[in-house]
C-alpha cells in the first residue's frame, strides 16, 4: 500500500506536474464528515486548521513571535467555534472554504493587533556604523 508521499514522489519522478499540497482536501473532508457524525470537532480537524493558519501566517509582518502565535490561536479558536458552517451543498472544496475563513479571521485579528502600532526607526540606529 502506497502512501500519499510515495505517490507524489512517483509522479514527480515521472515528470508530471503535480501540485504538492500540505493538506489533502479529501482526507480533510473525511475527517470533517466523521466530526459531523460525532457532533464534535476532533483534534485531527484542529490539526488541519493549525496547518492552514501556520501557512497563512507567513503573509503578515509581525514585530515579535508572540503576535504571530496570538494571530494563529485566534484563527484556531474561531475555526473551532465555526467548524460546522461548512456547507457541502454550496461547495465541495472544504480546504478552500476553511482557508478563506481562517485567512479572514487572521487578517481581522492582525488589523486589531497593529491598529495603534507604528514602525519607528531611529535615525541614530540607521546611520550608526556599529552592527547590532
Amino acid at each position: 500500500m502506497s502512501t500519499d508521499v510515495d505517490i507524489i514522489r512517483k509522479r514527480i519522478a515521472e515528470g508530471s506536474e503535480t501540485k504538492i499540497l500540505y493538506i489533502n482536501p479529501h482526507k480533510m473532508r473525511k475527517v470533517w464528515d466523521e466530526c459531523m457524525e460525532k457532533d464534535e470537532c476532533s483534534p485531527e480537524l484542529l490539526h488541519y486548521f493549525r496547518l492552514i493558519a501556520e501557512n497563512f501566517s507567513k503573509v503578515f509582518w509581525y514585530t515579535n513571535e508572540i503576535d504571530r502565535l496570538a494571530t494563529i490561536n485566534h484563527a484556531l479558536a474561531e475555526a473551532w467555534i465555526n467548524w460546522k458552517k461548512f456547507d457541502p451543498e454550496r461547495t465541495e472544496n472544504i480546504f478552500a472554504f476553511f482557508t478563506t475563513c481562517i485567512a479572514n479571521w487572521m487578517r481581522q485579528y492582525y488589523n486589531h493587533l497593529t491598529k495603534n502600532k507604528e514602525r519607528h526607526i531611529s535615525l541614530d540606529a540607521l546611520l550608526s556604523s556599529v552592527k547590532r
